[in-house]
């Protein structure tokens, strides 16, 4: 039997410590291949065995499409608002930080009971600025976030893979990879 994020790696090209290899769709989750078996496994990652000599380092966040579909159904966008151009925007402290546990926080610290947060909301909030801090909280809680990815065993001159529908170079693809510092 092959696990689904182990094929993923595969498929993606994701297949040593050079490369991280995201998934995104319903849920997301961020995983690097290495030898053998590390020695600590950072706080909110897992971590099993694929074969004889490799493991799989990773973790999973729940709500990824679910953000996405949370704001097309709720959020006013004005007509000129295009979601790529949002994402691709640098960044602003205006921005809302949003923490968006809509079904709960999943991977092993496992809050079941957390819910959405939104801070730094205002009457000028913008539906464009809103649905920016709902996709760089996504990008914050995927495992790999700034608090896990330096003790990541992956090379940081390695490269970002991205599989199933987290297509390589899309701007939310290129988000993730600026929170784990590859370029």
């Amino acid at each position: 039997m092959v696990s689904d994020g182990f094929s993923s790696n595969m498929g993606a090209g994701a297949v040593d410590e050079s490369a991280v290899a995201a998934s995104v769709a319903t849920s997301g989750a961020m995983r690097v291949l290495v030898y053998g078996i590390p020695d600590e496994i950072p706080s909110g990652l897992w971590c099993y065995r694929v074969d004889g000599s490799r493991s799989l380092l990773g973790g999973a966040v729940n709500d990824v499409g679910r953000v996405v579909s949370w704001l097309e159904s709720t959020v006013r966008f004005q007509s000129e608002d295009d979601f790529n151009l949002i994402l691709a925007a640098a960044p602003q402290a205006s921005t809302p930080m949003v923490l968006p546990y809509f079904s709960g926080e999943r991977s092993t610290s496992l809050a079941a009971d957390a819910r959405v947060v939104f801070a730094g909301v205002s009457a000028a909030t913008t539906g464009a600025m809103l649905s920016r801090g709902a996709m760089e909280g996504v990008a914050t809680l995927t495992p790999g976030s700034p608090d896990n990815c330096n003790q990541w065993p992956v090379n940081r001159n390695g490269s970002w893979q991205a599989a199933g529908t987290c297509r390589p170079g899309s701007r939310y693809s290129q988000t993730c990879a600026r929170r784990l510092s590859f370029q």
